[in-house]
Protein backbone atom coordinates (compact mmCIF):
# COMPACT_ATOMS: atom_id res chain seq x y z
CA UNK A 1 0.00 0.00 0.00
CA UNK A 2 0.79 3.15 -0.82
CA UNK A 3 1.83 5.52 1.98
CA UNK A 4 -0.16 8.52 2.18
CA UNK A 5 1.98 11.80 1.85
CA UNK A 6 1.86 15.29 3.44
CA UNK A 7 0.76 16.95 0.53
CA UNK A 8 -2.21 13.98 -0.29
CA UNK A 9 -3.62 14.51 2.96
CA UNK A 10 -3.93 18.15 2.82
CA UNK A 11 -5.58 17.68 -0.60
CA UNK A 12 -8.20 15.17 0.78
CA UNK A 13 -9.10 18.02 3.68
CA UNK A 14 -9.07 20.72 1.19
CA UNK A 15 -11.52 18.70 -0.81
CA UNK A 16 -13.70 17.95 2.20
CA UNK A 17 -13.86 21.38 2.96
CA UNK A 18 -15.28 22.38 -0.45
CA UNK A 19 -17.83 19.92 0.16
CA UNK A 20 -18.99 21.11 3.24
CA UNK A 21 -19.01 24.81 1.87
CA UNK A 22 -20.81 23.52 -1.26
CA UNK A 23 -23.71 22.27 1.37
CA UNK A 24 -23.89 24.59 3.29
CA UNK A 25 -24.78 27.15 0.68
CA UNK A 26 -27.02 25.05 -0.65
CA UNK A 27 -28.93 24.46 1.96
CA UNK A 28 -28.91 28.21 2.93
CA UNK A 29 -30.25 29.12 -0.53
CA UNK A 30 -32.71 26.26 0.20
CA UNK A 31 -33.99 27.51 3.44
CA UNK A 32 -33.84 31.15 1.72
CA UNK A 33 -35.87 29.93 -1.19
CA UNK A 34 -38.61 28.13 1.30
CA UNK A 35 -41.97 29.39 0.73
CA UNK A 36 -42.37 31.42 3.90
CA UNK A 37 -38.63 32.79 3.81
CA UNK A 38 -36.53 32.59 6.72
CA UNK A 39 -38.71 32.21 9.79
CA UNK A 40 -35.93 31.68 12.87
CA UNK A 41 -34.27 35.26 11.71
CA UNK A 42 -35.18 37.58 9.36
CA UNK A 43 -33.06 39.33 6.40
CA UNK A 44 -31.66 42.35 9.02
CA UNK A 45 -30.74 39.21 11.57
CA UNK A 46 -33.13 40.53 13.83
CA UNK A 47 -34.98 37.54 15.37
CA UNK A 48 -38.60 37.39 14.95
CA UNK A 49 -41.70 35.20 16.12
CA UNK A 50 -44.65 35.11 14.15
CA UNK A 51 -46.23 37.59 11.60
CA UNK A 52 -43.88 40.58 12.80
CA UNK A 53 -45.29 43.36 11.08
CA UNK A 54 -42.72 45.84 9.32
CA UNK A 55 -42.84 49.57 8.90
CA UNK A 56 -45.03 49.14 5.45
CA UNK A 57 -44.45 46.98 2.05
CA UNK A 58 -41.34 46.83 0.50
CA UNK A 59 -38.99 45.09 -2.52
CA UNK A 60 -37.37 41.97 -0.74
CA UNK A 61 -33.51 41.76 -0.55
CA UNK A 62 -33.17 38.07 -0.53
CA UNK A 63 -33.46 36.55 -4.10
CA UNK A 64 -37.03 36.01 -5.31
CA UNK A 65 -38.82 33.12 -6.62
CA UNK A 66 -38.62 32.72 -10.60
CA UNK A 67 -41.64 33.86 -12.01
CA UNK A 68 -43.87 31.15 -12.34
CA UNK A 69 -47.31 33.13 -11.85
CA UNK A 70 -48.34 30.48 -9.27
CA UNK A 71 -49.55 29.69 -6.65
CA UNK A 72 -52.29 31.58 -7.37
CA UNK A 73 -55.72 32.74 -5.06
CA UNK A 74 -57.54 30.16 -6.12
CA UNK A 75 -54.62 27.81 -5.53
CA UNK A 76 -54.03 29.23 -1.90
CA UNK A 77 -57.63 29.21 -0.81
CA UNK A 78 -58.05 25.31 -2.42
CA UNK A 79 -55.26 24.50 0.21
CA UNK A 80 -55.47 27.02 3.03
CA UNK A 81 -52.49 27.76 4.85
CA UNK A 82 -51.62 27.49 8.88
CA UNK A 83 -52.83 30.83 10.23
CA UNK A 84 -49.38 33.14 10.68
CA UNK A 85 -47.75 30.96 8.55
CA UNK A 86 -45.73 32.73 5.72
CA UNK A 87 -46.77 32.19 2.01
CA UNK A 88 -46.23 33.83 -1.65
CA UNK A 89 -49.11 34.45 -3.91
CA UNK A 90 -49.53 36.11 -7.56
CA UNK A 91 -52.21 38.18 -8.30
CA UNK A 92 -53.70 41.25 -9.61
CA UNK A 93 -54.59 43.67 -6.77
CA UNK A 94 -57.88 45.72 -7.37
CA UNK A 95 -56.41 49.14 -5.29
CA UNK A 96 -53.96 49.77 -8.10
CA UNK A 97 -56.68 51.06 -10.33
CA UNK A 98 -56.25 54.63 -9.03
CA UNK A 99 -59.77 54.94 -7.95
CA UNK A 100 -61.31 57.61 -6.09
CA UNK A 101 -61.40 56.42 -1.97
CA UNK A 102 -64.09 57.29 0.56
CA UNK A 103 -62.64 58.22 3.74
CA UNK A 104 -64.27 55.23 5.56
CA UNK A 105 -65.58 57.30 8.56
CA UNK A 106 -63.73 58.25 11.63
CA UNK A 107 -60.44 55.94 13.20
CA UNK A 108 -61.46 53.67 15.23
CA UNK A 109 -61.17 53.92 19.41
CA UNK A 110 -57.73 53.66 20.17
CA UNK A 111 -57.74 50.36 21.77
CA UNK A 112 -59.83 48.81 18.68
CA UNK A 113 -58.97 47.40 15.59
CA UNK A 114 -61.21 48.58 12.75
CA UNK A 115 -62.53 45.61 9.98
CA UNK A 116 -61.33 47.11 6.80
CA UNK A 117 -63.68 47.02 3.83
CA UNK A 118 -63.04 44.51 0.83
CA UNK A 119 -63.25 47.35 -1.88
CA UNK A 120 -61.27 48.03 -3.96
CA UNK A 121 -58.31 46.12 -2.09
CA UNK A 122 -59.39 43.09 -4.00
CA UNK A 123 -56.07 40.13 -5.28
CA UNK A 124 -57.55 38.23 -7.76
CA UNK A 125 -56.37 35.82 -10.06
CA UNK A 126 -57.41 37.88 -13.32
CA UNK A 127 -57.91 41.81 -13.65
CA UNK A 128 -61.02 43.08 -13.57
CA UNK A 129 -62.75 46.55 -13.17
CA UNK A 130 -63.07 47.05 -9.00
CA UNK A 131 -65.50 50.57 -10.24
CA UNK A 132 -68.09 50.38 -12.60
CA UNK A 133 -68.96 53.78 -14.47
CA UNK A 134 -72.12 54.47 -16.64
CA UNK A 135 -74.44 57.65 -16.92
CA UNK A 136 -73.71 59.58 -13.67
CA UNK A 137 -72.97 56.52 -11.73
CA UNK A 138 -69.35 55.70 -10.16
CA UNK A 139 -70.25 52.37 -8.48
CA UNK A 140 -67.87 49.49 -6.35
CA UNK A 141 -68.04 46.11 -7.98
CA UNK A 142 -67.11 43.39 -5.70
CA UNK A 143 -66.31 39.67 -6.77
CA UNK A 144 -68.99 37.06 -6.72
CA UNK A 145 -68.71 35.66 -2.58
CA UNK A 146 -68.33 32.28 -4.05
CA UNK A 147 -65.06 33.52 -6.62
CA UNK A 148 -61.63 33.16 -5.57
CA UNK A 149 -60.63 36.32 -4.15
CA UNK A 150 -58.98 37.74 -1.19
CA UNK A 151 -58.30 41.28 0.41
CA UNK A 152 -55.02 42.77 0.83
CA UNK A 153 -54.12 45.13 3.87
CA UNK A 154 -51.19 45.82 5.65
CA UNK A 155 -49.54 45.38 8.82
CA UNK A 156 -50.40 48.47 9.78
CA UNK A 157 -54.31 47.88 9.94
CA UNK A 158 -53.53 44.96 12.46
CA UNK A 159 -52.90 47.77 15.08
CA UNK A 160 -55.48 49.44 17.28
CA UNK A 161 -56.42 52.86 16.11
CA UNK A 162 -54.91 52.25 13.11
CA UNK A 163 -56.73 54.15 10.25
CA UNK A 164 -55.05 53.28 6.91
CA UNK A 165 -58.18 53.26 4.19
CA UNK A 166 -56.28 49.99 2.41
CA UNK A 167 -52.30 49.08 0.52
CA UNK A 168 -50.10 50.72 -2.05
CA UNK A 169 -49.32 47.63 -3.81
CA UNK A 170 -48.80 47.28 -7.18
CA UNK A 171 -51.15 46.27 -10.12
CA UNK A 172 -49.87 42.34 -10.86
CA UNK A 173 -47.44 40.74 -8.43
CA UNK A 174 -45.84 38.30 -6.34
CA UNK A 175 -46.90 38.95 -2.66
CA UNK A 176 -45.43 37.46 0.49
CA UNK A 177 -47.66 37.35 3.35
CA UNK A 178 -49.73 35.53 5.94
CA UNK A 179 -53.53 34.45 6.17
CA UNK A 180 -55.60 34.00 9.89
CA UNK A 181 -54.43 37.28 11.53
CA UNK A 182 -56.07 37.17 15.05
CA UNK A 183 -57.05 41.21 15.07
CA UNK A 184 -59.49 40.45 12.41
CA UNK A 185 -61.18 37.31 13.50
CA UNK A 186 -64.10 38.98 14.33
CA UNK A 187 -64.73 40.73 10.70
CA UNK A 188 -66.89 39.10 8.15
CA UNK A 189 -64.74 37.15 5.96
CA UNK A 190 -61.91 37.02 7.75
CA UNK A 191 -60.09 34.07 6.38
CA UNK A 192 -59.87 36.02 3.29
CA UNK A 193 -57.55 39.04 4.65
CA UNK A 194 -54.21 38.50 3.41
CA UNK A 195 -51.30 40.51 5.24
CA UNK A 196 -49.13 41.79 2.93
CA UNK A 197 -45.84 42.27 4.22
CA UNK A 198 -43.40 42.15 1.01
CA UNK A 199 -43.81 42.80 -2.19
CA UNK A 200 -41.44 39.97 -3.86
CA UNK A 201 -41.41 40.55 -7.22
CA UNK A 202 -43.39 42.93 -10.08
CA UNK A 203 -44.97 41.53 -13.50
CA UNK A 204 -46.77 44.43 -14.01
CA UNK A 205 -46.42 47.68 -12.46
CA UNK A 206 -49.92 49.66 -14.10
CA UNK A 207 -52.97 48.87 -15.63
CA UNK A 208 -53.99 48.59 -19.11
CA UNK A 209 -55.30 50.80 -20.69
CA UNK A 210 -59.12 49.50 -20.68
CA UNK A 211 -59.22 49.20 -17.54
CA UNK A 212 -58.80 53.38 -17.19
CA UNK A 213 -60.68 54.98 -14.08
CA UNK A 214 -63.41 57.36 -14.96
CA UNK A 215 -65.91 57.10 -17.77
CA UNK A 216 -64.02 57.74 -21.25
CA UNK A 217 -65.94 59.23 -24.26
CA UNK A 218 -65.04 57.55 -27.51
CA UNK A 219 -63.00 58.68 -29.79
CA UNK A 220 -65.56 57.94 -32.76
CA UNK A 221 -68.66 58.82 -30.88
CA UNK A 222 -69.73 61.57 -33.34
CA UNK A 223 -69.26 59.17 -35.93
CA UNK A 224 -71.56 56.74 -34.64
CA UNK A 225 -74.28 55.29 -36.34
CA UNK A 226 -77.94 56.90 -35.59
CA UNK A 227 -81.27 54.95 -35.39
CA UNK A 228 -84.31 57.37 -36.23
CA UNK A 229 -88.08 56.53 -35.16
CA UNK A 230 -90.44 59.41 -36.85
CA UNK A 231 -93.79 57.76 -35.86
CA UNK A 232 -92.53 57.72 -31.70
CA UNK A 233 -90.41 60.90 -31.95
CA UNK A 234 -86.70 60.31 -31.42
CA UNK A 235 -83.36 58.97 -32.02
CA UNK A 236 -80.53 57.97 -30.98
CA UNK A 237 -77.02 56.64 -31.72
CA UNK A 238 -75.55 53.25 -30.92
CA UNK A 239 -72.03 51.83 -31.47
CA UNK A 240 -70.09 50.64 -34.40
CA UNK A 241 -71.10 47.02 -34.64
CA UNK A 242 -73.94 46.87 -32.64
CA UNK A 243 -77.19 45.70 -33.82
CA UNK A 244 -80.17 48.10 -33.35
CA UNK A 245 -83.61 45.72 -34.20
CA UNK A 246 -87.46 46.60 -33.73
CA UNK A 247 -89.20 44.01 -30.75
CA UNK A 248 -92.56 45.67 -31.75
CA UNK A 249 -93.86 48.88 -32.94
CA UNK A 250 -93.18 50.61 -29.47
CA UNK A 251 -90.15 48.75 -28.53
CA UNK A 252 -85.99 49.03 -30.01
CA UNK A 253 -83.80 46.46 -28.46
CA UNK A 254 -79.87 47.07 -29.73
CA UNK A 255 -77.73 43.83 -29.06
CA UNK A 256 -74.36 43.23 -28.51
CA UNK A 257 -71.97 40.74 -30.40
CA UNK A 258 -70.36 40.62 -27.41
CA UNK A 259 -72.85 40.32 -24.59
CA UNK A 260 -75.97 38.98 -26.67
CA UNK A 261 -78.08 38.65 -23.50
CA UNK A 262 -77.28 42.21 -22.50
CA UNK A 263 -79.41 44.10 -24.67
CA UNK A 264 -79.94 47.61 -24.65
CA UNK A 265 -84.12 47.74 -24.68
CA UNK A 266 -85.64 51.66 -25.53
CA UNK A 267 -89.37 50.94 -24.69
CA UNK A 268 -92.21 54.22 -25.44
CA UNK A 269 -94.91 54.88 -22.95
CA UNK A 270 -98.23 56.65 -23.15
CA UNK A 271 -98.43 59.28 -20.98
CA UNK A 272 -95.62 61.80 -19.15
CA UNK A 273 -93.79 60.28 -16.17
CA UNK A 274 -92.76 63.50 -13.40
CA UNK A 275 -92.18 63.30 -9.89
CA UNK A 276 -94.50 64.81 -7.31
CA UNK A 277 -92.28 65.78 -4.20
CA UNK A 278 -95.21 66.09 -2.08
CA UNK A 279 -96.32 62.97 -2.96
CA UNK A 280 -95.46 60.37 -0.02
CA UNK A 281 -97.46 57.23 -0.76
CA UNK A 282 -95.67 55.21 -2.61
CA UNK A 283 -98.55 53.40 -4.17
CA UNK A 284 -99.27 56.82 -5.74
CA UNK A 285 -95.96 57.17 -7.83
CA UNK A 286 -95.55 55.99 -11.24
CA UNK A 287 -93.93 52.41 -11.17
CA UNK A 288 -91.57 53.18 -13.88
CA UNK A 289 -89.91 55.32 -10.83
CA UNK A 290 -90.37 52.36 -8.41
CA UNK A 291 -87.24 50.32 -7.35
CA UNK A 292 -83.92 49.75 -4.74
CA UNK A 293 -83.24 53.35 -5.71
CA UNK A 294 -83.68 56.36 -8.23
CA UNK A 295 -82.42 59.91 -8.66
CA UNK A 296 -82.81 62.50 -11.43
CA UNK A 297 -80.71 62.50 -14.57
CA UNK A 298 -79.64 65.24 -16.82
CA UNK A 299 -77.67 64.36 -20.52
CA UNK A 300 -74.54 65.83 -20.73
CA UNK A 301 -71.20 65.06 -22.76
CA UNK A 302 -68.68 67.63 -23.20
CA UNK A 303 -67.76 65.65 -26.75
CA UNK A 304 -71.46 66.05 -28.33
CA UNK A 305 -70.53 69.87 -28.90
CA UNK A 306 -66.78 68.74 -29.99
CA UNK A 307 -68.84 66.71 -32.69
CA UNK A 308 -71.20 69.22 -33.59
CA UNK A 309 -74.45 67.98 -31.88
CA UNK A 310 -75.38 70.26 -29.93
CA UNK A 311 -77.00 68.65 -26.69
CA UNK A 312 -80.27 69.53 -25.96
CA UNK A 313 -80.05 68.54 -22.34
CA UNK A 314 -82.89 66.52 -21.69
CA UNK A 315 -83.53 65.89 -18.39
CA UNK A 316 -84.88 62.66 -16.30
CA UNK A 317 -84.45 60.05 -14.25
CA UNK A 318 -82.66 57.13 -13.72
CA UNK A 319 -83.87 54.18 -11.40
CA UNK A 320 -81.72 51.32 -10.30
CA UNK A 321 -84.02 47.79 -10.33
CA UNK A 322 -84.17 44.35 -8.54
CA UNK A 323 -82.54 41.87 -11.17
CA UNK A 324 -83.38 38.65 -8.94
CA UNK A 325 -79.56 37.63 -10.15
CA UNK A 326 -76.83 37.88 -7.68
CA UNK A 327 -74.26 38.75 -10.69
CA UNK A 328 -76.27 41.55 -12.61
CA UNK A 329 -77.53 45.12 -11.97
CA UNK A 330 -80.24 46.54 -13.85
CA UNK A 331 -80.72 50.73 -14.49
CA UNK A 332 -82.98 52.53 -16.93
CA UNK A 333 -83.04 56.26 -17.95
CA UNK A 334 -86.62 57.87 -18.28
CA UNK A 335 -87.33 61.09 -20.74
CA UNK A 336 -90.36 62.56 -21.40
CA UNK A 337 -91.76 64.66 -23.79
CA UNK A 338 -94.62 65.18 -26.08
CA UNK A 339 -97.41 62.84 -23.67
CA UNK A 340 -95.05 59.96 -24.36
CA UNK A 341 -92.42 58.82 -21.93
CA UNK A 342 -89.17 57.11 -23.01
CA UNK A 343 -87.50 54.09 -21.41
CA UNK A 344 -83.66 53.26 -22.27
CA UNK A 345 -82.74 50.17 -20.22
CA UNK A 346 -79.73 47.93 -19.23
CA UNK A 347 -79.16 44.74 -17.53
CA UNK A 348 -75.74 44.43 -17.57
CA UNK A 349 -73.33 41.80 -15.17
CA UNK A 350 -71.13 42.96 -12.44
CA UNK A 351 -67.92 40.60 -10.68
CA UNK A 352 -65.54 39.00 -13.21
CA UNK A 353 -67.96 38.98 -16.10
CA UNK A 354 -68.65 43.02 -15.32
CA UNK A 355 -67.67 45.17 -18.87
CA UNK A 356 -67.06 48.92 -18.81
CA UNK A 357 -67.30 49.05 -22.93
CA UNK A 358 -70.98 47.50 -22.77
CA UNK A 359 -71.61 50.21 -19.82
CA UNK A 360 -69.90 52.98 -21.90
CA UNK A 361 -71.97 52.03 -24.57
CA UNK A 362 -75.27 52.34 -23.23
CA UNK A 363 -73.84 55.62 -21.70
CA UNK A 364 -73.57 56.98 -25.31
CA UNK A 365 -76.85 55.86 -26.31
CA UNK A 366 -78.48 57.83 -23.40
CA UNK A 367 -76.29 60.52 -23.86
CA UNK A 368 -77.30 61.11 -27.55
CA UNK A 369 -80.93 60.51 -27.25
CA UNK A 370 -83.09 63.31 -28.62
CA UNK A 371 -86.61 64.00 -29.25
CA UNK A 372 -87.99 65.37 -32.52
CA UNK A 373 -89.82 68.01 -30.61
CA UNK A 374 -87.74 69.62 -27.33
CA UNK A 375 -90.22 68.78 -24.45
CA UNK A 376 -89.50 72.55 -22.62
CA UNK A 377 -89.23 72.50 -19.11
CA UNK A 378 -90.43 69.93 -16.49
CA UNK A 379 -93.80 70.72 -15.97
CA UNK A 380 -94.73 71.76 -12.05
CA UNK A 381 -96.81 69.73 -10.06
CA UNK A 382 -100.27 71.09 -8.81
CA UNK A 383 -99.95 72.79 -5.16
CA UNK A 384 -101.67 70.10 -2.83
CA UNK A 385 -104.76 71.68 -1.31
CA UNK A 386 -104.89 69.37 1.49
CA UNK A 387 -103.49 71.14 5.28
CA UNK A 388 -102.30 68.13 7.22
CA UNK A 389 -103.29 66.60 10.28
CA UNK A 390 -102.63 69.98 12.36
CA UNK A 391 -103.19 71.56 15.19
CA UNK A 392 -103.95 74.42 13.39
CA UNK A 393 -103.90 77.98 15.29
CA UNK A 394 -106.90 80.79 15.11
CA UNK A 395 -105.92 84.05 12.90
CA UNK A 396 -105.29 85.82 15.89
CA UNK A 397 -102.93 83.43 17.36
CA UNK A 398 -100.96 83.33 14.31
CA UNK A 399 -101.02 87.36 14.38
CA UNK A 400 -99.68 87.42 17.63
CA UNK A 401 -97.24 84.86 16.82
CA UNK A 402 -96.22 86.91 13.67
CA UNK A 403 -95.06 90.13 15.95
CA UNK A 404 -93.40 87.82 17.92
CA UNK A 405 -91.32 86.18 15.21
CA UNK A 406 -91.13 88.61 12.59
CA UNK A 407 -87.68 90.53 14.01
CA UNK A 408 -86.34 87.07 14.39
CA UNK A 409 -88.13 85.30 10.77
CA UNK A 410 -87.85 82.06 12.13
CA UNK A 411 -91.08 79.73 12.01
CA UNK A 412 -93.46 79.85 15.32
CA UNK A 413 -93.31 76.38 17.13
CA UNK A 414 -97.68 76.64 16.64
CA UNK A 415 -96.94 75.78 12.64
CA UNK A 416 -94.89 73.37 13.41
CA UNK A 417 -97.67 70.69 13.09
CA UNK A 418 -99.48 72.28 9.85
CA UNK A 419 -98.92 71.23 6.68
CA UNK A 420 -95.45 71.59 4.16
CA UNK A 421 -97.53 73.84 2.25
CA UNK A 422 -98.95 75.25 4.77
CA UNK A 423 -95.47 76.59 6.47
CA UNK A 424 -93.97 76.94 3.20
CA UNK A 425 -96.94 79.96 2.63
CA UNK A 426 -95.53 81.07 5.96
CA UNK A 427 -92.65 81.38 5.46
CA UNK A 428 -92.72 83.16 2.19
CA UNK A 429 -95.27 85.71 3.71
CA UNK A 430 -93.29 86.39 6.57
CA UNK A 431 -89.77 87.45 5.11
CA UNK A 432 -87.80 90.44 6.63
CA UNK A 433 -88.89 93.34 3.72
CA UNK A 434 -85.62 94.99 2.45
CA UNK A 435 -83.83 97.83 3.92
CA UNK A 436 -85.49 101.26 3.60
CA UNK A 437 -89.09 99.15 2.86
CA UNK A 438 -91.67 100.35 4.71
CA UNK A 439 -94.40 98.07 4.95
CA UNK A 440 -97.86 97.52 7.59
CA UNK A 441 -98.20 94.80 9.78
CA UNK A 442 -100.96 93.47 7.79
CA UNK A 443 -98.75 93.07 4.50
CA UNK A 444 -96.02 91.34 6.72
CA UNK A 445 -98.35 89.62 9.14
CA UNK A 446 -101.42 88.76 6.69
Amino acid sequence: MKKPTVTGELAAAGLMLALAAALWLVMSVQAVNTPGGPRAQDVAGTATIGPAPTAAPVTATWPPFEAQHQPGVDDLLANPPSAGERVEVDAYYGGALDVQMMGGGPPPPGDQVACPSPWPATLTDRSYPTTLHYLNVATSNLPPADAPWLMAMVPEQTRPGSHDPYPTLPYHARLRGYLGEPAFAGCVSAERFFVVEEVVQVYEQDPPAELAPGLQVPADYGEWPRYRNSALGYSLPYPPGWQAEVADERTLRITVPQWPEHAVSVHVYDGETHYDQYEFDPAKISPLLQGVGWGVFEQGWSSLAQAGDESPGLAGYFVERETGQPDARSVAVLFSGGGRTYELALTFPTGFAASQALLTGYTGIVQGFRLDVNPGPTPTMPVRQDLGAGPFVTESQALVACRVNTATNSLPDQLTGGSVGQRERWERSHARPPAGTIGTEAERCP
